[in-house]
């Protein structure tokens, strides 16, 4: 997946975060490494440039990110789950660049066959992260960048978990 952020402070510079897929054999989607670029829209005629390529935020194997807006409402959380673990990355987008945080170990591991998705509520204070064999929600304060609160959700066995995961509008439902 791909995603552009506007660079906080800035009314021309935005930063594209973006993942590597690669197909392991046996294993199916791999996802990572986790990188961001930075993209000028000032230059060449207000198409954009980019100034910056593939800066290194996360390697190894990974999940889809999420992003929110911090609690400050003018920068950006993103929370990138490791594959089979309890692992949580998670980066602030701030004036001072794109800053790691130390990473989160909460709830239980997804360790399905398949990578699945990832999502916040729209209020930012909910988030999801699905496979197909089960769905972890938590609580997020989008001040400290903290999970809390997990909770786990089995699928039956004859369920197909294919698909993503999002929350209503209202953030009461998923």
């Amino acid at each position: 997946g791909a995603m552009v952020l506007p660079m906080p402070g800035s009314d021309h510079l935005y930063y594209l975060l973006h993942m590597s897929v690669q197909y392991e054999p046996g294993t199916n989607l791999r996802f990572g490494p986790f990188y961001f670029s930075i993209v000028d829209m000032a230059l060449n005629d207000g198409k954009g440039v980019v100034t910056s390529k593939n800066n290194l935020l996360a390697d190894g194997n990974l999940e889809p990110f999420a992003v929110t807006r911090h609690g400050n409402g003018r920068d950006w959380w993103i929370l990138v789950p490791e594959y089979a673990s309890k692992n949580y990355h998670r980066f602030i987008v701030c004036p001072d660049g794109v800053v790691e945080k130390p990473f989160l170990e909460i709830g239980g591991k997804a360790s399905c066959q398949r990578i699945g998705s990832a999502a916040f509520s729209l209020d930012g204070r909910r988030f999801a992260r699905q496979q197909n064999c089960k769905t972890l929600v938590f609580d997020f304060d989008r001040c400290t960048g903290a999970l809390s609160n997990p909770h786990e959700l089995s699928r039956p066995e004859y369920a197909f978990g294919g698909g993503g995961v999002a929350f209503s509008p209202d953030g009461s439902h998923l």
